[in-house]
Order: structure tokens, then C-alpha cells, then sequence
């Protein structure tokens, strides 16, 4: 299953630690293949692992009284009473779009990670998760064979794209998106049954939003945002050598619009109970007709399902007419620029760069890029960390610091690093931002960057 925080079924590898011609670019990194290289696989070297942070105290109690303002009164603000001084003088680092607390703490546990990645061989066939780590780690940290590879690990992806020749294949590639790249106008998801806690159920959502969430395509005051994702979308296409990209682009932007009017609010989709709503398969094809279900099915995987929780039940008849009333190639043109979108943080330098221009620095106010071993470190810890988390714990929550019930405690981000994998309507952290974000970041002690 795909979600922005879950593990792919098919983790996709930069590079791979043994040597293997040009034309390996599908090379299986483990004897089960769940692990697969899209550059050749040459050696990679690391830098130097640093060491790993001390933890950040506050006070003798956990608390940073430096940060209080005294000057206001707790009675007129207790926000400012407790924060002020923490506020005023804080500064967010260049490479976030936000800062508090929990990002601190994220500092310390990516600094530990790095500390233990670094520390990995590629080679350890003693240790085959702590080999795989190393070669996803390393596969990233080698800018060299990304440059050389550029773009063409997107344009074998594409190929699919390209070939399909009816709308049942578009919706095999939007299936098959849930364990790689790419996206669908639906989003399919394992959760706790929010009415039989007990058990786990097969979710399915709303998606198809590049943008994220409807009020950006459709409140007038963003309209300079999806101006520049059109741009953004027409730049991606044509780094993909896609045919007519300008036009696709608008065509795209056209048909997530008519997505985006059909999606539910932000408010209804809190909705516990009116997104509790168990349908088979049979049901929802009988519901939303136009969209080949079975064999969006079959192709994420979720065939074994004997039933599905829609959430937003009402929109997946308007959005499977979309799918139906639009032609071929505009949806292989918005598939292919979501596999473009998807894949492009972990392509050469001119794909990251657009992708982080756009996605961070325009929308997000982030002025700049993450440094690589970060963004390194980031990637191994979607795709492997229980692996890593393994031997985390071990070192920095060892058997004495086990609670009294026995359970071992939690690592200090693990929250912090749990709500940024929080996903948005589409799967992804919300791109809106502005004002009122700003203020929800205030109130949870979290500087933010307005957006652009």
C-alpha cells in the first residue's frame, strides 16, 4: 500500500554495491527482490559519519523557562506567557519551512541514524537488513552515477505509460502506483477499523490532487499558485521528454480541477461517521461506474479484500465520471507527470532542483535544500526503517530504560516523525499552508513560513 509515510512494496534503491553493466537498471538487491537498483550498480562512497548528537536538556524538569515572556500577563495570553521570549528570539533553520519542539528532536534522531547508516557495509552478509541499508544510503550519497544516470531511470518508468492503450491500463498503472511511483484518483490504505478497533481495514480515499487539497484550485486567492504549478507540471513533461508538454500541462491542471470539485472539504472529511462506509467491490462498481475497479484492484494488490471503508463516498461517483469523460492521453499525461513528480528527489540534479523549488521553496517558503546525507537518511528510514530502528533502539534504549510494564520506550521523534508521515487529502503533507496553518503551527509551539 502506498501512503506519503508508509514502507513501498517495492523499495526503489539509488545504486546498488556490486558492480553490473548499464543495462542492470532493475537489478534485485536482495534474493527476494523487494529492494531494486534504478542506476547501475557501482560502488558508492560515504562521508564521513558524524557523531551522533547529545540530547537537548530544558531546565531540570524538561521545561525551557528561558523561553517565557513574563512580561504578559497568562491571564491575556497564555501562548505568549509561556513561548514569548522562545518566539521571538528563535530563528527557522534555512532548510525548514517550520521549527519547534518535535523538529528538534527530529535533528537529534536523524544525526543518530546517520551515525548508525554510516556505520554499515554493503557487503554484510551477516547482517542482510543492515547490507540493504548501506546500499539504498550509499546509492543516494552517489551524486556521480545519479548525473550520469539522469533522467533515464524516470524514462523507463514511463514506458508503461507510454504504451497503454486503453483507460483499464491507465487504471492498472494507478493500482500499481500504490507499491512505486505514480499516483491514482483513489487512495487505498490500511488502517485500524475505526469501528472494530480491533482489526485492520482496507481504507480507500479521495486523491488525484497534485496540489493537494481542493481549495487550492478552487478559491480564486490561489490562483498564482496553480499558475505556477502549471508551469511546474509543463517543466516536469518536458525534463521527461513527454510530447507537447505545455499543452498537456493545462489539460492536467484542467482535469485535477474538475477532481478538486468533486473532492470533500477538509471539515467533511472529519467526518467520522459519514466516512465510515463499508462497500464491496461489487457495491462500489455499482456506486461509481466508469472507473474499472477490478482492475484498479487487482493491480494495488488489495484483491484479497472482501470489503473497503470509503471515506468520501459521494465524491467517488463524480470522480470515476471524471476518469470516464476524459481522454486517453490526457490521463497518461498526468500519469506521467506524477510518476515525473514522484520520482524526481531522487533523480540527477535538475529534476531535484524543480521539484524543490516548487514543492518547498515556492509553496512552502522553504529557502533552502536539505543537505544531501539529511535527505539520505530521510529515504532509508521510509523504505527501511524497522531495520534501522532495530538497532536504534538497542543503542539508545537499552533493556534499562525499559518501562516497569516491560515495554521498551519510545525513541524521542518517533511522535515528532509520526506526525510529519500524517498524510493530506492526497497523500501527501499539505502544500496550502498560509495563515491559518501558521497560527495551528503557533498554537502547537512551532515556527512557520507563510507560503508563497
Amino acid at each position: 500500500m502506498k501512503s506519503k509515510f508508509a514502507v513501498l512494496v517495492s523499495l526503489i534503491a539509488i545504486a546498488a554495491a556490486t558492480p553490473a553493466t548499464a543495462q542492470d537498471l532493475h537489478a534485485c538487491i536482495d534474493e527476494a527482490c523487494t529492494i531494486e537498483s534504478i542506476l547501475p550498480q557501482d560502488a558508492a562512497s560515504g562521508t564521513p559519519a558524524a557523531d551522533a548528537a547529545a540530547a537537548t536538556r530544558y531546565g531540570r524538569w524538561g521545561f525551557d523557562l528561558a523561553g517565557m515572556d513574563k512580561s504578559v500577563k497568562p491571564g491575556n495570553d497564555w501562548f505568549d506567557y509561556v513561548n514569548g521570549s522562545w518566539v521571538k528570539t528563535t530563528q527557522i533553520p534555512a532548510d525548514r519551512s517550520s521549527y519547534g519542539a518535535f523538529a528538534v528532536l527530529r535533528d537529534l534522531s536523524e544525526a543518530r541514524m546517520r551515525t548508525l547508516v554510516e556505520g554499515y557495509k554493503p557487503g554484510d552478509a551477516a547482517n542482510p537488513d543492515r547490507a540493504k541499508v548501506a546500499t539504498l544510503y550509499q546509492g543516494f550519497m552517489d551524486e556521480a552515477a545519479i548525473e550520469r544516470a539522469d533522467a533515464a531511470p524516470l524514462l523507463q518508468r514511463l514506458a508503461p505509460v507510454k504504451a497503454a492503450t486503453t483507460k483499464d491500463d491507465v487504471a492498472v498503472l494507478m493500482g500499481k502506483s500504490m507499491g512505486g511511483f505514480g499516483a491514482s484518483f483513489f487512495g487505498p490504505g490500511v488502517n485500524d477499523d475505526a469501528k472494530q478497533p480491533d482489526v485492520y481495514a482496507l481504507y480507500l480515499r479521495q486523491s488525484g490532487l497534485g496540489l493537494g487539497d481542493r481549495d487550492l484550485y478552487l478559491d480564486p486567492k490561489f490562483a498564482p499558485q496553480v499558475v505556477r504549478y502549471q508551469a511546474y507540471v509543463a517543466q516536469m513533461l518536458g525534463m521527461a521528454n513527454w510530447p507537447n508538454a505545455q499543452a498537456a500541462a493545462a489539460k492536467i491542471v484542467a482535469l485535477e480541477t474538475r477532481i478538486a470539485q468533486a473532492h470533500w472539504t477538509r471539515a467533511q472529511s472529519r467526518d467520522r461517521d459519514k466516512t465510515y462506509n463499508p462497500m464491496t467491490l461489487a457495491q462500489l462498481q455499482a456506486q461509481a461506474p466508469g472507473f474499472p475497479w477490478a482492475k484498479f484492484w487487482t493491480a494495488a494488490g488489495i484483491d484479497k479484500a472482501n470489503r473497503a471503508i470509503v471515506a468520501q463516498n459521494t465524491a467517488f461517483p463524480k470522480i470515476a465520471e471524471v476518469f470516464a469523460t476524459t481522454d486517453l492521453d490526457t490521463l497518461k499525461a498526468w500519469q506521467a507527470f506524477r510518476t515525473a513528480d514522484d520520482i524526481a528527489p531522487l533523480l540527477s540534479k535538475r529534476f531535484v532542483d524543480a521539484n524543490f523549488d516548487f514543492r518547498s521553496k515556492f509553496l512552502n517558503g522553504q529557502p533552502q535544500q536539505r543537505d544531501r546525507w539529511k535527505r539520505g537518511i530521510g529515504v532509508t528510514e521510509r523504505a527501511l526503517g524497522e531495520a534501522i530502528g532495530r538497532d536504534y533502539v538497542a543503542l539508545y534504549f537499552p533493556p534499562a530504560l525499559e518501562d516497569q510494564d516491560g515495554r521498551t520506550r519510545r525513541k524521542p521523534a518517533d511522535r515528532a516523525a509520526r506526525a510529519d508521515r500524517r498524510p493530506a487529502l492526497d497523500g501527501r503533507r499539505d502544500q496550502a499552508g498560509g495563515a491559518g496553518q501558521a497560527r495551528q503551527f503557533q498554537r502547537e509551539g512551532r515556527l512557520s513560513r507563510q507560503m508563497a
